[in-house]
């Protein structure tokens, strides 16, 4: 789920502009504002909450080594992050098994 939620939120691609290590704001900045201010008007106005719920996003990828975090709030990319960029077939692929798995009730 957590791959999910950074491919629609374009954290890859952000991700993917960002060269060598990277902390949250300057991810924040690079990703689709449209989706990020989305995220922020479901969450809260306030940028805090968007910066939290994206971090935790941030650590549970960091968790399955999809990126790689140095420091406190401050990550790397990994191959595995390049490859899912939004253009990306991987990423597409995920939208599909997510969109098309049966629902639980």
């Amino acid at each position: 789920m957590a791959i999910r939620l950074a491919v629609d939120l374009k954290l890859f691609d952000a991700i993917s502009n960002c060269h060598g290590a990277f902390n949250l704001e300057q991810l924040q900045i690079e990703a689709d504002p449209q989706l990020v201010s989305k995220l922020a008007s479901i969450l809260d106005p306030c940028a805090v909450l968007v910066l939290i719920v994206v971090g935790r996003i941030m650590q549970f990828l960091a968790a399955m080594f999809v990126i790689h975090e140095v420091d406190v709030d401050k990550y790397t990319t990994t191959p595995l992050a390049a490859a899912l960029v939004s253009t990306s077939p991987i990423s597409a692929a995920i939208i599909h098994g997510y969109d098309s798995s049966p629902e639980i009730a």
